[in-house]
């Protein structure tokens, strides 16, 4: 086993946290280095990120910048809208 200074690295730090967060309510996990790579790591931050998409789209939406649809199997179909030229909020 590698052992660092993890203390004094933020970006260590910053992963051992992201695993950690990974771990809550998996007590019996067990992978190897690539496996915590491409299915632990990765699929945390694409859970992260999902949700800050969705949270950005909801902002796009609130400033008019993109209008809503609800598909027939109940997910949401996010549609972009042309800015007027002189980059004015659409509803002024």
């Amino acid at each position: 086993m590698i052992v660092t200074d993890a203390e004094e690295d933020p970006d260590i730090q910053s992963l051992a946290q992201e695993i950690a967060r990974y771990l809550q309510g998996r007590e019996q996990v067990a992978d190897t280095l690539d496996g915590i790579v491409h299915w632990w790591i990765l699929r945390q931050r694409l859970h992260e990120e999902r949700r800050k998409v969705e949270r950005a789209m909801a902002y796009l939406y609130q400033q008019g910048m993109i209008s809503m649809r609800r598909l027939p199997d109940g997910r949401t179909l996010y549609v972009g809208r042309s800015l007027p030229p002189d980059n004015q909020h659409p509803d002024t």
